[in-house]
């Protein structure tokens, strides 16, 4: 299946936490409220279990779709100009179990990476919640990031999504 997805702004590539500039600053979101969204670190590859990449997509967190396989084009706002970007592309992605989410956690507790995704974000003066999230996976050569962002027109329908939804084909750009 198709769909698209916002993640988090990031000015660091999604390597690590780029700091509140440009983040949600609506007092009922996760970004909002803490100053980061568990996105920061998408594209870093430097944490692979069996060549898969664990990352988390806020559009996922309250469903579980066993057996599906998603092509997913990415995009972000930059709530510092009101913009929306294309900025990548994930294929192959699949969306964890509970139970595995749970494997998960203890696996990136014990390579010490929650410790270091903390340290990233206190290096940003923010507080980490100790609320770690893993929900999807895909492999390093299924990822797609845009070198440069590409706008999104302003008249495109995407404009009126104000949440973070898993949205259908229909929002899946032919760029």
């Amino acid at each position: 299946e198709k769909r698209v997805a916002r993640i988090c702004w990031n000015t660091n590539q999604w390597l690590k936490p780029s700091g509140r500039t440009g983040k949600s600053t609506a007092k009922l979101s996760y970004e909002g409220v803490n100053g980061y969204g568990y996105e920061e670190w998408l594209f870093d590859f430097t944490k692979l279990i069996d060549g898969y990449k664990y990352g988390y997509l806020q559009p996922i967190r309250l469903t579980e779709y066993p057996n599906t396989l998603f092509d997913i084009r990415l995009y972000t706002l930059n709530k510092s100009n009101g913009f929306r970007y294309w900025i990548g592309d994930l294929f192959n992605v699949s969306v964890l179990s509970a139970e595995e989410k749970a494997a998960l956690q203890s696996i990136y507790e014990t390579k010490g990476w929650i410790n270091s995704m903390d340290n990233d974000l206190r290096a940003k003066g923010i507080i980490p919640q100790n609320d770690f999230s893993l929900n999807v996976r895909f492999k390093k050569e299924d990822a797609v990031r845009f070198v440069t962002p590409i706008k999104i027109d302003p008249k495109e329908a995407l404009y009126d999504i104000k949440r973070y939804t898993f949205l259908t084909e229909s929002y899946y750009p032919s760029v």
